[in-house]
């Protein structure tokens, strides 16, 4: 079973935290301290230990009928006991608010002696994989480029064009999944939802996980979904954003000279073209991450209400990872460590189920933040996860503060940011509430 996500969902619940989970923060670079009074140091040490610190109040009271006991006051980590005053984010909460009870944070995928005897048995195995994908990737760039030549952005591809893409983009994820990623045990249930789902032009929602997320979605669907106009210039990525039929968006205040004349939508009314792109049967069925964002924790996070606005019906599909020494959700880590570790594990697995299609009530359709509660609410009782009011507001002010898990998995560190022009375009999140 997967380990990883029942420690988590345990130190969510409230449980005693296990020892890797205990705080130890560090910095590669040194982490500015504001002031060093004693004065503010016992002021600080008070609030840690008020109960108003403990993160209770962001628990709900019961998951699947469960009540939910409150955790216990985390023990002060060695970084903070030496401080002299808490550690800053310019205006905003300071570090140890944003990284207690973080589903950001992994300290559960530490690196033990196995997972280093993975690391070197395994490398044979990456550089086969990394050949074997530098083969298939110019042929599928090359395909997909000839399939959408001449095709402005945001029209709709030929009936003919989209059933040739599609029968391409299936089996290459499925060979992307198996020989790329290492989930040779993956498996699909529900598909029988996928039909009445088309039938009503359901929108499809899923919790975020990983990266790995969209090369399984695209095996099973694929689907359309949405985009910054310059995700569509990116090499390959682009190429099958536009093969899929995606609806590219610029953002507010963009002045791009390379996509003046095309069909892209202004930011100001994104929810209300997503849904019309959702009705529209020349397009594939168009999909959304409510949550906006990936995390490692067995939870879910707070929901963007975008996609439930037009009371439109959509179709759930929850995604389990199960792994008994990494996780392979994503979050606050460095990204190519992440893919190295994923790259190096014997075997991945990852469990999809498409529920049926969720058709909301007149209340609901009237009501889009209680609609968007229904669904997360009846997501998590489908996945035994718990629910957490944490967002994407937190993911980015741990990035802003630069706060990582590092790459022994056993510490949480603060490191200088790096700007990624690539990683900021595929993560920005372009639906708010």
């Amino acid at each position: 079973m997967h380990d990883e996500a029942a420690e988590s969902s345990a130190h969510l619940r409230g449980d005693s935290p296990s020892p890797s989970r205990q705080l130890a923060i560090g910095a590669a670079e040194p982490v500015r301290v504001e002031g060093s009074s004693p004065e503010r140091a016992r002021e600080w040490e008070q609030a840690w230990d008020s109960p108003a610190q403990t993160g209770a109040s962001r628990l709900p009271a019961a998951v699947n009928g469960a009540p939910v006991a409150a955790p216990a006051t985390p023990e002060q980590p060695d970084w903070l006991r030496a401080s002299a005053s808490p550690v800053s984010v310019g205006d905003g909460p300071d570090l140890v608010e944003l990284t207690r009870d973080s589903p950001f944070l992994d300290l559960d995928s530490p690196m033990t002696a196995y997972e280093w005897f993975k690391a070197v048995a395994m490398v044979p195995m990456l550089l086969l994989r990394a050949v074997l994908v530098s083969l298939i990737v110019p042929l599928v760039w090359l395909t997909l480029c000839l399939l959408t030549a001449g095709i402005p952005l945001n029209v709709p591809l030929a009936p003919w064009r989209v059933a040739v893409l599609s029968t391409m983009l299936r089996s290459w994820a499925d060979v992307l999944m198996r020989i790329g990623f290492g989930f040779w045990g993956w498996r699909v249930t529900g598909w029988e939802n996928i039909k009445a789902a088309e039938a009503c032009r359901a929108l499809i929602v899923f919790n975020h996980v990983s990266y790995v997320d969209g090369v399984a979605l695209v095996r099973i669907f694929p689907p359309s979904g949405l985009a910054n106009t310059s995700v569509a210039k990116l090499p390959f990525v682009g190429a099958i954003l536009r093969a899929l039929c995606f609806l590219f968006v610029r953002r507010r205040g963009s002045n791009d000279a390379a996509l003046r004349g095309t069909a892209c939508a202004g930011a100001g009314n994104t929810t209300e073209l997503m849904h019309a792109r959702a009705a529209d049967p020349r397009y594939p069925l168009f999909i959304v991450a409510p949550e906006a964002t990936t995390k490692p924790a067995h939870c879910l996070l707070a929901f963007s209400t975008g996609p439930f606005v037009g009371g439109a019906p959509v179709l759930p599909v929850l995604l389990k990872y199960r792994s008994r020494y990494f996780n392979p959700g994503w979050g606050r880590v460095s990204t190519a460590w992440h893919f190295f570790r994923i790259q190096t594990q014997f075997c991945n697995h990852l469990e999809v189920t498409i529920l049926p299609t969720y058709r909301p009530s007149a209340t609901e359709r009237a009501d889009a933040q209680l609609y968007a509660g229904n669904v997360r609410a009846m997501m998590a009782a489908a996945l035994g996860a718990p629910l957490s009011d944490q967002g994407i507001a937190q993911q980015q002010a741990l990035k802003r503060a630069g706060v990582q898990v590092d790459w022994t998995g056993r510490r949480i560190v603060q490191r200088p940011m790096r700007k990624s022009a690539v990683t900021d375009a595929l993560r920005a999140p372009l639906l708010k509430k």
